[in-house]
């Protein structure tokens, strides 16, 4: 389950010689479960029944609320997409098949739910119940698929689950009535572990990757919508599949007769374009890829040009994640200029991936350490100086803030998408190598990078206000009290559901600083009370009064919960709070909404926050 206890790392304190930690210590990997209630948070309108004890309900808990504060598997009414069975040892070892089904026919008071995926504990295969048969019984009387998902626990970790329960669902799902259409393609095996705008943006990406090449994107495996949205694939001429489900989306292939197309995960600009330059060979559509490709290369070459220069290029890194991202995310660092010194694998390498590159042999990563053997991994990268760790906030929790960290992947605790940050696709190599170059940079006391450097735009205007009464009051005054405001109400309906959680459980009743010119301040003032929270102190910058801010500076910050500064107050302050750098510059960005600035602005306070429980004082 997520939440793995990993010791923290203090200098010079690393033990010589081998400790129960090395041998015994919880590995790094994740259950075969999770993976199967990852995909279940990812279908709106599915469940999962499992045939065990109440511990299933423990690996939800890692997954809402924690991983994905958008999640829905759990439910403060009762309303769960997870259930157990309640077998235990005393009853494991009697015939269940009748009462298993009874306990999956309830679904029929859940109209919402129109997807179950079932699966059994290990040790309810003692009897032999022949879950299989109960899954098909129950799906006819029902009226809704039933999913057995084999029971793999002991054997498989969480890719595997995912894996599986994808296929279960391609070997159920009737997708009669294709009509096939050659300039359509669905798309099966996107790991889509949360339903955060990260991942919504990366569908997103996906969409405009295939539009590229004059192509429509009816259906992607899984997208975070409804069974509905997956059965559109039957119309798809073309199911390309990615590497999370490749026998998923052989299934599917198979049952529409549409032409299946593997490909790899569009990663990194060189396997982007690999990805759009196959989709178009294999469409025979290659002049339009080509075309796509070429525009895309100019429009993100300068500002990765200026990120890695300026921040990346050079840098030492540490990668810890699954398999597939671990290839990928070392191509594109080093594509950026900056050299991979430890790899550490979440789970177990397949062979399949194994083949692809040298970079994931064992000489090159270590594959699912211990507690123990990772603690030491992270001493001897510490030592040689690594300069960014690119992980999840399992490993974040034992960095303790001593690199700079971009959080990534499973379980991700302290790092959360308010805003749309794709990392997939040629706009994901944009926004993830700006990821890490804000993290270089505020670990190393250098000003932030900011979106539009590097592509020629300057600006210095104060043209936006911030917040949500600000922006819509602008809109109504450009476009007059009589016109149709049905644009701003359905900008709202998008931005409202992504930072509705965020004001209870992050801002209220949190202690804000200022430190800038006032005109900034008076923008930001509104955002921070429509958030809830206070502002506590305000400091002008004004080179005169430094000394006198900076006396009364430590009494300040130890209640603080967020500065807001310049840079100039950044170094002046060298704040241990929570902070963002942030100016006039950053109320103005080329193509994007007033209300889209706000979104960013809240994105990158949250983060901010949280970013700082992950590194507790002391």
């Amino acid at each position: 389950m997520g939440g793995l206890i990993l010791p923290r790392v203090k200098p010079h304190s690393l033990p010589q010689e081998a400790d129960s930690l090395d041998r015994y210590g919880q590995p790094l990997d994740y259950t075969y479960l999770t993976g199967l209630y990852l995909l279940v948070n990812a279908i709106s309108d599915s469940a999962a029944f499992i045939d065990g004890p109440d511990c299933v309900m423990g690996k939800a808990e890692h997954v809402f609320g924690k991983h994905d504060l958008n999640s829905t598997i759990l439910d403060c009414v009762n309303q769960y997409r997870i259930f157990f069975s309640g077998t235990d040892v005393r009853n494991t070892v009697v015939s269940r098949e009748k009462a298993i089904g009874e306990a999956l026919l309830k679904f029929r008071d859940r109209p919402d739910i129109r997807l179950i995926f079932f699966a059994a504990m290990p040790m309810c295969l003692l009897t032999g119940t022949d879950y299989v048969k109960v899954s098909r019984d129950v799906s006819t009387e029902l009226g809704k698929p039933v999913v057995h998902i084999p029971s793999n626990s002991l054997r498989a970790f969480f890719l595997d689950g995912y894996a599986e329960g994808l296929k279960g669902l391609a070997e159920s799902l009737d997708l009669s009535g294709a009509c096939l259409e050659r300039k359509k393609v669905g798309i099966v095996g996107h790991f889509m572990d949360r339903t955060e705008e990260d991942h919504y943006s990366n569908l997103r990406e996906l969409k405009r990757l295939v539009k590229g090449v004059g192509l429509e994107l009816v259906s992607v495996w899984p997208d975070g919508g409804s069974l509905e949205n997956l059965r559109k694939i039957r119309d798809a001429g073309w199911v390309i599949s990615l590497p999370y489900a490749r026998d998923a989306a052989r299934v599917v292939a198979e049952k529409t007769h549409a032409k299946l197309i593997d490909l790899d995960l569009p990663w990194g600009v060189k396997n982007t374009e690999m990805w759009v330059r196959r989709l178009g060979e294999a469409t025979d559509r290659q002049s339009q890829a080509e075309i796509f490709i070429k525009g895309e290369i100019s429009r993100i070459s300068r500002p990765l040009d200026f990120l890695s220069k300026t921040y990346i290029k050079g840098k030492k890194i540490m990668i810890a994640a699954e398999p597939h991202a671990l290839l990928n995310v070392g191509a594109f660092a080093q594509e950026l200029g900056a050299s991979v010194e430890s790899r550490v694998s979440v789970g177990r390498i397949p062979e399949t991936v194994k083949n692809i590159s040298s970079d994931l042999l064992p000489a090159s990563v270590l594959e699912r350490p211990t507690a123990g053997l990772l603690r030491r991994e992270w001493a001897r990268a510490r030592d040689l100086g690594v300069d960014c760790v690119i992980a999840s906030g399992d490993v974040r929790r034992m960095v303790n803030g001593e690199a700079a960290f971009v959080e990534l992947g499973y379980p991700s605790y302290f790092y959360h998408a308010l805003d749309g940050h794709p990392f997939l696709g040629f706009q994901g190599c944009i926004n993830f190598a700006f990821r890490m170059a804000e993290e270089i940079a505020q670990r190393n006391g250098l000003p932030r990078p900011r979106f539009f450097e590097g592509q020629g735009e300057k600006t210095n205007a104060l043209k936006f206000p911030l917040g949500f009464q600000g922006a819509i009051s602008q809109a109504k005054s450009l476009r007059g009290e009589g016109h149709d405001h049905g644009g701003i109400d359905s900008e709202l309906k998008r931005l409202i559901p992504r930072l509705e959680w965020a004001v209870p459980f992050i801002f209220l009743n949190k202690k804000f600083a200022f430190f800038g010119k006032p005109e900034v301040f008076e923008v930001l003032k509104p955002l921070v009370e429509e958030l809830g929270g206070n502002v506590v102190s305000i400091f002008i910058d004004d080179s005169a009064s430094y000394a006198k801010i900076k006396s009364s500076w430590g009494d300040i910050s130890r209640e603080l919960d967020l500065l807001i500064s310049n840079y100039n107050g950044i170094k002046l302050l060298s704040p241990e709070c929570a902070f963002i750098d942030f100016d006039d510059r950053d109320t103005s960005r080329e193509g994007e909404s007033s209300l889209d600035l706000t979104a960013n602005l809240i994105d990158r306070m949250a983060n901010a926050i949280m970013g700082k429980w992950a590194t507790p004082l002391g």
